[in-house]
Formats: structure tokens, C-alpha cells, sequence
């Protein structure tokens, strides 16, 4: 189980999640939204930091996280799976799901969990009951339900309104903070991640980073490989989702130097014919061929008469 503190900075070692994406097969890259992509991976982390995500709650109540074991999130009498069940032999009892967007539905369906978790085993009550929901996006979702006489309520982790500080603070958790924040905050992420030292995990992680930032692939890699991270960064470009932007990279840059290569041929053209022209006026000119057909640049180049035509 990771290791976790109310305050200052943890290391994880160790986590109890083993199945796991196979590592460079995981999900292709989809919209936030979906939720086959991001499960695996989402559960992957919240199951390393359970106290963390007590921690950013509200408290542990008193539970000892290393007491707690995972159990099967198949519920009686429903055809329901919940993310992440962890237990102790005292009877305390963790339910946490993981919500990518808000369900205007989540309390009825966390009453239900409740319900059912509480009187689905007869030989082991349940003496105290925590449940959270991790929410990666979307506004903040209701969390009780006052009814009659009805009360209840679910503790609620709210990425959006943690600060990124506060999430770097739990390194299996700390790939979110990139959803608060931009290139500036990828340093620390890496940082957070290298103290991960199960690969599988921080594996797991690093792909959560690029599924949630893809436009800064190349600065995570280039911070990964800096904190020697190198193994990670190359199981996650053989990924789908790595080998998409690289190829798409790949592709812009032949692209961009096509159109450079092309721009030089022009402008030498036009060089050699009005030596005694301006280069910025060269350059200008050749921009505004290139621009105006790529394909008959260099033979306009050839035929204009005056760098003002």
C-alpha cells in the first residue's frame, strides 16, 4: 500500500493494483469524457493513494490505511462494479469511484453503493463506512441527499478546485495537477513521479500525464529523461497515443521543412536576379509566392519582373 502522510512530501514503493494496463497496450487515446481510456489508468493511481485521497477529503477518521485490504467491487444483487472496495478485519470499510465528469445522479447512485456495501456480508459488518469520489472534471457535483428523514452525504475529491500544490503532494496522484496548470508545473510532476517506485505505476502515470496534457509530450519527455526516467518515457512512445504524436510531430516537421526548403529556393532565385534589393524585401516577397502557390513559386520567382509585382 503506498505510504502517505497528513503533511510534507510522500514516496510511494509499492502498490496493491496488479493489473494494470500491460505496459505500451494500453487504451487509445480518447476524449475526456469516455471512460474506457481513463479507468485503468484513473483507478490505477487512486488505488495507490487511498490515504491521500482521505487526506484531500476531509480526514482519516481514525482508519488505519495500511489495515485496509482490497476487496471485490462486484455488489449483491446488482449488476453494479465498484472502482476501488478496500476493507479491514475491524470492519472499516473505503469506497472510492472515480468520476470523469459530473453525474447530476452520483448521490443516489453513492446511497446505493452505501447500501449495499453495508448489508452485502452478514459475517463481517461494517463498523464505519468512508466513501469518496474522485472528480476529474466538470463543475462540482452535489454530494448529499436530505429527504424526510434521509441523510446522507459521500466526501468528494474535486480536481478542478484543488490547488495544483495540493495534489503533488500524493506522487500517484500528482499527473492531475497538469489539468490545473501548464508547461510550468511539468518539472514538479516529474519530480512527484520519479518518487514512484513501482515501474508499472509510474508507467501508468506518465500515460495519465499525456492523456491529460498531450500537447506537452515533448517537455514531459524531455524533464522524464532529465530525471532519468527513460525506461517510462519509451514504453509510453511505443503507446498508441505516444506514437500518434510523434508521428503527427514527424509529419509537421517534414511539412515545416518542405515549406522552409522551399522558401530558400525562392529566395535564392530572386537573389541572384535583384542582387542590389533589400533582404528584407527578398524575404517578403519570396513569403508572398510561397504563400500565393507553393507549386509555381520558384517559376514566378523566374518570370517577376519587379519585386513589387
Amino acid at each position: 500500500m503506498s505510504s502517505w502522510r497528513a503533511s510534507g512530501r510522500t514516496r510511494v514503493v509499492s502498490h496493491p493494483l496488479r493489473n494494470l494496463p500491460a505496459m505500451g497496450e494500453h487504451p487509445s487515446a480518447t476524449p475526456l469524457s469516455e471512460r474506457r481510456a481513463w479507468d485503468p489508468l484513473t483507478k490505477a493511481v487512486i488505488t495507490a493513494e487511498v490515504g491521500g485521497l482521505m487526506v484531500l477529503s476531509g480526514g482519516t477518521d481514525g482508519i488505519d490505511v495500511a489495515d485496509l485490504t482490497r476487496r471485490s467491487g462486484e455488489l449483491p444483487a446488482s449488476l453494479r462494479m465498484a472502482d476501488l472496495v478496500l476493507r479491514s478485519e475491524r470492519g472499516d470499510v473505503v469506497h472510492i469511484e472515480a468520476q470523469q465528469a459530473a453525474d447530476p445522479r452520483m448521490p443516489e447512485r453513492m446511497l446505493e453503493y452505501a447500501a449495499r456495501l453495508v448489508c452485502g456480508d452478514d459475517a463481517q459488518p461494517v463498523t464505519r463506512l468512508v466513501q469518496i469520489v474522485f472528480q476529474v472534471t466538470g463543475p462540482r457535483m452535489r454530494t448529499r441527499i436530505d429527504m424526510g428523514g434521509l441523510r446522507y452525504e459521500y466526501r468528494l475529491v474535486h480536481v478542478p478546485s484543488l490547488a495544483p500544490a495540493e495534489l503533488l503532494e500524493f506522487p500517484a496522484l500528482s499527473p492531475f495537477a497538469l489539468s490545473r496548470g501548464g508547461a510550468a508545473l511539468v518539472p514538479d510532476v516529474v519530480a512527484r513521479m520519479a518518487d514512484i517506485g513501482d515501474i508499472e505505476l509510474r508507467a501508468c502515470a506518465v500515460r495519465l500525464s499525456i492523456y491529460l496534457r498531450p500537447d506537452l509530450l515533448n517537455t514531459l519527455e524531455r524533464e522524464a529523461r532529465r530525471a532519468n526516467m527513460t525506461d517510462v518515457i519509451d514504453v509510453v512512445r511505443q503507446s498508441d497515443i505516444g506514437r500518434d504524436l510523434v508521428q503527427e510531430g514527424r509529419q509537421e516537421g517534414r511539412q515545416e521543412g518542405r515549406e522552409e526548403a522551399l522558401r530558400t529556393a525562392v529566395l535564392d532565385v530572386l537573389g541572384a536576379r535583384f542582387p542590389d534589393a533589400a533582404a528584407a524585401v527578398l524575404q517578403r516577397t519570396a513569403a508572398v509566392l510561397v504563400e500565393r502557390d507553393p507549386e509555381t513559386a520558384v517559376r514566378s520567382a523566374l518570370a517577376i519582373e519587379a519585386l513589387g509585382d
